[in-house]
């Protein structure tokens, strides 16, 4: 990991934001807050893209997916690890209770499309992948790994995959593998 990391705003960042290691960046929209000038609910966005970028920080940058077809790795984890670092830092805002809606009702209603993809895919369009079936329901998958574990288990296959693939490529298959050793244990 890196021992210091800045946060750059950049005017009309079209890309939103971007997890480098050292210096994320993002549109000034997403990471400036003035009160009073913006709504509680954009503030919450700028905390949920803050926290997106730093959870990949770990789950992107530390850990990454050895294709694209695993995309759901990095996005699922950072979506979920967005709501999970909010409820930490502001539990009065709830924000838990929105992320069956976001994203679990989300990704069932794109399950429920005709010829759904996968949420592991294979596809020559790399873009078409940040999608929904990567970011909501991989965090979704994520979310239900963590019900069936308990929180203990849950954190202890984190930390496991987080030590054992460090500066490495990972395939979901790998992180399963954890999952199924650390709750046999």
């Amino acid at each position: 990991m890196v021992k210091f990391t800045d946060l750059v705003s950049v005017d009309d960042f079209r890309a939103g934001a971007m997890e480098n290691w050292g210096m994320m960046t993002f549109d000034e929209s997403s990471l400036l807050y003035a009160k009073g000038v913006i709504t509680d609910e954009e503030k919450e966005g700028v905390a949920m893209t803050i926290c997106h970028e730093v959870a990949h920080q770990w789950f992107g940058n530390l850990v990454t997916m050895d294709w694209w077809d695993d995309l759901w790795l990095n996005e699922g984890f950072a979506k979920y690890m967005e709501f999970r670092c909010i409820d930490d830092l502001y539990p009065d805002w709830n924000i838990m209770t929105q992320f069956y809606t976001k994203s679990v009702v989300r990704s069932h209603a794109e399950d429920g499309q005709p010829n759904p993809r996968p949420v592991s895919s294979h596809s020559l369009d790399i873009r078409s992948l940040f999608d929904v079936m990567s970011y909501q329901k991989g965090s979704a998958i994520i979310r239900m790994i963590e019900s069936l574990m308990g929180e203990q288990e849950f954190v202890r296959s984190l930390i496991e995959y987080l030590n054992k693939y460090a500066y490495a490529n990972t395939k979901g298959s790998q992180l399963w593998d954890i999952v199924e050793k650390v709750e046999k244990t």
